[in-house]
């Protein structure tokens, strides 16, 4: 009999016909389950809910598990988040089925982001049967090849930042199953309120335990409102130790390697600045810009699925695609 799931971390990919690169998207994907597999305990499962296969092949493993999505692909861009909640409710009554008496924890983890190799080993080892919040993060500029490491509220600007531990009763029945607890969870800057309200208050990871991948060719939010994430100058992380913290705590070789060294790290801080200044020019001084509120906001989007989760059906919508094969159909 297999063993119930203890841990799970909860992916939402992106469309195919929505992805600007679609290789670039898939590449991010197999990042992230590599970092996942540096992990120091191996008692978790990965669960990916999209509507066409990723090309896994070279990675896939009985860890891992494909969803196929059963409902259809949203197109509007400021609408995209609606897409990922309900996928992430569909890992959810998946999860449902498969949890022990005792319940299980869950990680809301986006698709291009690392989790530190402590992870799952803290949350499993403490075990408070709440919830645990990253508070303190990096994030990676893939522009720059800067990182910067945020002590405080990092899970304010970081989807994948938040662990809680959902009874059997607190999963969702489907991926319309908006009212059960696990479905409370949907902004992220919220999380940790929300997690309070519940009676699931978070402890802070004692340790930076994500990096946030920002400003690549899918970036959401570079798509949705035209700007990138800038990092800190002031909270930099210098060469060596960022190729370090990136290899040994969030196995990430790739991206370790491409860390700046000293000649293109001091570049990329005046890059940074120069573009943090037009920035600012963008926003207070020229004359005619769209604000956010004109482009639209797409939490706002979320709110309106907590009240009114039918209005999804009044999106502009295309045909899902062919069913997606388990993962255990996938050949080497």
């Amino acid at each position: 009999m297999q063993e119930p799931i203890r841990f799970t971390f909860a992916i939402s990919f992106i469309p195919r016909d929505v992805c600007s690169n679609w290789e670039t998207a898939q590449a991010n994907l197999r990042r992230t389950i590599r970092s996942i597999r540096g992990m120091s305990r191996s008692d978790y499962r990965i669960v990916i809910a999209c509507h066409e296969l990723p090309d896994l092949t070279d990675i896939h493993g009985s860890d891992l598990e494909l969803l196929q999505a059963p409902f259809a692909i949203e197109t509007d861009l400021m609408r995209r988040g609606a897409d990922k909640i309900r996928k992430r409710r569909l890992i959810g009554s998946w999860l449902r089925e498969r949890v022990g008496e005792e319940g299980a924890y869950v990680m809301f983890l986006d698709a291009d982001d690392l989790v530190h190799r402590r992870l799952v080993d803290h949350v499993l080892g403490d075990d408070n049967r709440r919830s645990y919040i990253a508070e303190a993060g990096y994030i990676f500029d893939s522009t720059t090849k800067l990182l910067e490491k945020r002590v405080a509220r990092f899970y304010a600007t970081c989807g994948s930042c938040f662990v809680c531990w959902f009874r059997k009763e607190d999963l969702p029945l489907s991926f319309d199953d908006t009212d059960c607890l696990y479905s409370q969870f949907d902004l992220h800057r919220e999380f940790k309120d929300m997690a309070a309200q519940l009676g699931r208050a978070s402890e802070a990871f004692p340790f930076p335990a994500v990096v946030y991948l920002a400003n690549h060719g899918e970036s959401l939010r570079v798509k949705q409102f035209d700007q990138m994430r800038e990092v800190d100058l002031f909270e930099l992380v210098r060469p060596r130790q960022a190729r370090h913290v990136l290899e040994q705590d969030f196995s990430c070789a790739d991206v370790a390697r491409s860390a700046a060294r000293r000649w293109p790290f001091i570049s990329g801080v005046a890059v940074s600045s120069i573009r943090q200044l037009w920035h600012r020019g963008k926003r207070y001084a020229l004359p005619g810009r769209r604000s956010s509120a004109e482009r639209g906001d797409p939490a706002e989007v979320i709110k309106e699925i907590r009240s009114a989760p039918e209005r999804l059906q009044q999106a502009s919508f295309v045909k899902p695609q062919t069913p997606v094969p388990r993962n255990r159909e996938i050949k080497a």
